[in-house]
């Protein structure tokens, strides 16, 4: 796929604010080699220097960074965009975060994890990318656990929030949604009910069913995504895939935005997710056959989680259950690393 992208910020930019295609295309290499049209041999980007000869154009940088640096930088995606519409090509915006953004560009194809309702012209589904789990704790390729007579549910995070924290999201909301309404917010309308609540709801639902084993960790903040050189951080993500490898099935849960980063953690281990559907699009949803390893859950039929999960359950045999796990790992690796994700590409435009 030939791609034109103005690689000039690179000289002055951290590598983590680049569009994770990009992170792909150079990963390994030194700013030298970059500068010097070198790339990863497994990507399928050609980017060329003639944006008439490009089937796309594309911002080096993920959507958030624009705005963050709305006065020194934005004026590069509208130059992108420009060029774009230009050379009669559409521009390729990535987009990492919770809520859906507002690309104030009619030529956009813009990447995000939460999609509310369907996908459209202008937005894709994509995934979220995360290190393998099973090298943070060292956990062998065949590590599959065999199915017991009782399923067994884990969950560790954030899905306790008290009655201050729950006031406070009611206000923030009221805030954002009315901002946005008047048009001076970067991003629309978000839920007014904290989904923290549905996620408590559901989690008391399973954990008060005796056929059930659960094992809950609940947490009065988020899980970190990242842990740097905080030891507790450290401590508290190890703690949550131990949870994930430890445990049959994951309770996935949308959290701010309308997309589950615990989703593709809990394949990435090989466990069966309990996916929620709150009106969620998932990344190729069309082609790929996700609810094919989820036990899959709509919103209006919370109330009777325990009895789909139990009859999931029951109708696998053993070594379905196994093979289930090995199909969750294999759809993670296939369609949600960058490596997979990219390869098909063709698929998402």
């Amino acid at each position: 796929m030939k791609i034109f992208v103005d690689t000039s910020p690179l000289l002055r930019e951290k590598a983590k604010n680049l569009n994770p295609l990009f992170k792909h295309h150079w990963q390994d290499l030194s700013e030298a080699d970059i500068l010097a049209g070198h790339s990863n041999p497994e990507s399928p980007l050609e980017l060329v220097e003639n944006p008439e000869e490009a089937q796309y154009v594309a911002l080096l940088m993920h959507w958030s960074y624009y705005l963050w640096n709305q006065k020194a930088r934005f004026s590069e995606a509208i130059a992108a965009a420009s060029l774009a519409e230009k050379c009669h090509k559409k521009l390729i915006v990535w987009y990492v975060g919770d809520l859906v953004p507002k690309v104030p560009f009619d030529n956009a194809i813009v990447f995000l994890p939460g999609i509310v309702g369907n996908q459209t012209e202008s937005k894709r589904a994509c995934p979220i990318f995360i290190d393998d789990p099973s090298q943070r704790l060292s956990k062998p390729a065949n590590g599959f656990r065999q199915k017991e007579s009782r399923p067994n549910v884990g969950f560790c995070g954030y899905a306790s929030p008290g009655m201050v924290k729950t006031i406070w999201s009611l206000v923030q909301g009221i805030q954002v949604n009315v901002r946005s309404k008047l048009g001076r917010y970067d991003y629309d309308s978000v839920p007014m009910i904290p989904t923290t609540i549905l996620r408590a709801r559901i989690l008391n639902q399973l954990r008060k069913d005796p056929l059930v084993n659960t094992e809950f960790i609940l947490r009065q903040k988020h899980t970190p995504k990242t842990t740097g050189n905080n030891v507790l951080d450290e401590e508290r993500r190890n703690e949550f895939f131990s949870n994930v490898y430890g445990n049959d099935y994951t309770v996935c849960v949308r959290g701010y935005g309308n997309w589950s980063y615990r989703f593709y953690e809990t394949l990435a281990c090989g466990r069966i997710p309990i996916f929620v559907n709150t009106d969620c699009v998932l990344p190729g949803d069309s082609a790929i056959q996700w609810r094919k390893c989820c036990v899959w859950i709509e919103e209006k039929d919370v109330k009777h989680i325990s009895e789909i999960l139990l009859e999931f359950h029951s109708d696998l045999d053993p070594e379905e259950f196994v093979e289930l796990q090995k199909e969750a790992r294999r759809l993670w690796e296939r369609h949600a690393t960058p490596k997979g994700f990219i390869r098909d590409l063709d698929l998402y435009l």
